[in-house]
């Protein structure tokens, strides 16, 4: 899956070599956490291409600049804000296909998370909130958070579906946003005096 390697400095994006070992395990897996078919699971992955190199390239330069935070679900907001700022990264046909296969997608997660419904809703950046329910459970958003926080660090925190839940949501919160502000606004908040 896509990610940013802030050791080598390297983004990976998406599993799109099929025929790759790891690859296949890892689109069975996705195939049963998501309830999608290999076709839609490998078609969203695709379809999110854009979105994830800008998503990948946004912790890269934060990484770079020297403004990276201790808190990985602030690095994932301020990461899912550039593309959110940068409508044209994705067409509005792809966004209309990439919408439709998330929300299957967060259904079929659903199933493998203790999680409620609206967790990513609750905890996603107030720019991206398309309902009050950000400010309306301050102590509930920050258990939330403080679980994905918790994610690779600890046997017992936040398991991958967790994880791929409030990320995807996220994702299809700020695909439905409008463009919550300028590109430039993003550099200035998120990339400081650099």
């Amino acid at each position: 899956m896509s990610r940013y390697d802030f050791t080598s400095r390297s983004l990976y994006v998406g599993v799109h070599d099929k025929k790759a070992p790891e690859n296949k395990l890892l689109i069975l897996y996705l195939q049963d956490l998501f309830s999608l078919e290999e076709a839609a699971v490998t078609h969203l992955f695709a379809l999110l291409t854009p979105w994830t190199i800008t998503h990948e390239y946004a912790h890269h330069l934060r990484h770079a600049v020297g403004v990276t935070g201790p808190s990985p679900w602030a690095e994932e907001q301020a990461a899912h804000l550039l593309p959110a700022a940068w409508p044209h990264c994705m067409s509005e046909g792809h966004r209309a296909q990439a919408d439709a296969l998330l929300t299957q997608a967060l259904a079929g997660l659903s199933r493998h998370t203790q999680l409620a419904p609206d967790s990513h809703i609750l905890t996603c950046h107030p720019a991206l909130a398309l309902s009050p329910a950000v400010t309306e459970s301050p102590a509930r958003r920050q258990l939330i958070i403080n679980h994905f926080n918790t994610y690779g660090s600890s046997p017992s925190g936040a398991t991958l579906a967790d994880y791929l839940f409030l990320q995807l949501g996220w994702t299809l919160l700020a695909l439905r946003s409008p463009c919550p502000f300028p590109l430039t606004q993003w550099l200035r908040e998120y990339l400081g005096n650099s």
